[in-house]
């Protein structure tokens, strides 16, 4: 069910006529479906089976490598150039939009072997990088990228400035709700902490 949701929400983001909507204007472009390009990652990758998640532990430690990749990858799809490449070329928009996908997977892989302090550097950069860019869309005389013009760039900017506290603040929220409880919870634990096997580590 979640990898048939993830495909359906890359597919309808990038189907043709929501494409020309949504990359219309600077705001449906970086405030609508870059969230839902990375959610359908999200998504997809919680449709793994958890003996694939723990076959990818080891290249994961921590999650450090997931998250980093993650951001690295969210930073590149924000560069103005490419998003006017992407607004100019069919081709390079496929390539984000692999590219957010691939972020929003790598962060979900990694979201819980990363621990809150993993989570924290994880959220906080990504806030940060949000707020800043976003400011400097809102607040810079000059069109950032020639595909927009400077009333949709401000627009745009105030909206990631938006997405960045409410990515702090659900990611604050979560912290408050209680583990679960019971059986299935405790199995749940015992098994993402159990030791890959000899043979299941064998490529």
């Amino acid at each position: 069910m979640r990898l048939a949701s993830a495909i359906a929400l890359a597919g309808l983001a990038m189907a043709t006529p929501c494409r020309d909507v949504l990359e219309r204007t600077m705001a449906g472009h970086m405030l609508v479906q870059y969230p839902v390009l990375l959610a359908a990652g999200w998504c997809g990758a919680r449709a793994l089976p958890w003996r694939a998640l723990r076959r990818l532990r080891p290249w994961n430690p921590a999650g450090a490598p997931g998250l980093l990749a993650a951001l690295a990858l969210l930073t590149a799809t924000m560069v103005p150039r490419v998003i006017d490449l992407a607004v100019a070329n069919p081709a390079v928009d496929v390539i984000k939009a692999a590219m957010l996908v691939a972020a929003g997977g790598l962060a979900s892989v990694a979201w819980r072997p990363a621990g809150r302090l993993g989570q924290a550097f994880a959220v906080g950069n990504a806030a940060w990088m949000l707020a800043a860019g976003g400011l400097v869309l809102a607040e810079s005389p000059a069109r950032v990228c020639a595909s927009y013009l400077e009333g949709d760039q401000a627009r745009a900017g105030f909206g990631l400035v938006a997405w960045a506290i409410a990515g702090s603040v659900a990611w604050l929220a979560s912290l408050r709700r209680r583990p679960r409880k019971g059986v299935r919870a405790r199995l749940t634990a015992a098994r993402d902490r159990a030791p890959l096997s000899p043979r299941a580590s064998r490529p």
